[in-house]
């Protein structure tokens, strides 16, 4: 029910009907004018932090961890939340020595940890969270992600997940599975409802404002590729992946309000 407001929802609960809880009268009479504007109910994330050692002293056996995050895990897994078990100490240690690897190791073998299958097999393995941990930001604060693509480098772009008239979208609970093509569609529907596509992305002038905040009234169109395309496509000497992707008929161009979706690759034509 995200999106939806808190006080609407709460009989969503498990267990917990409409008029269950009754609270304060006068909480009841401020909720009624304001908090079901302002409190809504979100994607959540639970991150179980354990201590080095309990990392250390998990194997193949024990499940990673200690017992109290494992009792966590299982309970937010019966009501449908995740929960990512790690050491953000050591998480923290490690993200100072990606640029020596030897270090790296050294460190890690103190905990009696390596990274990987590969080494002393009286060591546990490690696998870091940080890519687990920020892939999940992303949905928790109701941000689109999309990339820009050159000769020189690439790079993602994360926005707010509103509607051409500001409005927020709702959040997304589950990865998206499909990425059908979406029509711009008009500006509105009636009385402001929304028109045909604007639940599907952010316009591409209001992404543009995570490149600069200058670039919304500047741009004037874009082309766009699927990141599965250009994927499947695979590196290549001759041409680039967006190159080929064009010559195949995989690319689109679109107005300064169509709609960027999440994973799109993107190139903005600017006045």
């Amino acid at each position: 029910q995200a999106g939806t407001p808190a006080r609407e929802a709460r009989s969503g609960l498990a267990g917990c009907s409409a008029d269950s809880q009754q609270l304060h009268p006068r909480f009841e009479e401020l909720a009624q004018r304001y908090l079901h504007l302002l409190v809504t109910w979100k994607p959540l994330l639970v991150l179980a932090d354990v201590e080095v050692a309990d990392v250390a002293a998990a194997d193949d056996v024990t499940p990673f961890g200690n017992a109290s995050c494992q009792h966590l895990a299982e309970h937010l897994a019966q009501r449908g939340l995740p929960c990512l078990t790690t050491c953000t100490a050591l998480e923290g240690e490690v993200a100072g020595m990606r640029d020596d690897p030897d270090f790296l190791q050294e460190y890690l073998e103190s905990c009696g940890l390596k990274e990987g299958q590969e080494g002393d097999p009286k060591l546990r393995p490690w696998i870091s969270c940080a890519a687990e941990l920020t892939r999940r930001i992303p949905p928790l604060l109701n941000l689109l992600t999309y990339y820009t693509a050159g000769d020189k480098e690439a790079r993602a772009w994360m926005c707010p997940r509103v509607r051409r008239d500001g409005s927020s979208l709702a959040f997304e609970l589950t990865p998206r599975t499909s990425l059908a093509p979406v029509s711009v569609g008009k500006a509105g529907g009636p009385k402001g409802t929304p028109g045909k596509g604007d639940d599907e992305g952010v316009p591409a002038a209001l992404a543009a404002r995570a490149i600069h905040t200058g670039f919304e009234s500047r741009v004037k169109g874009l082309e766009l590729w699927r990141f599965q395309d250009l994927d499947e496509l695979g590196p290549s000497d001759a041409s680039g992946a967006k190159e080929r992707a064009k010559i195949a008929g995989k690319a689109r161009k679109l107005p300064a309000m169509g709609v960027v979706q999440e994973s799109d690759v993107v190139e903005f034509a600017l006045k």
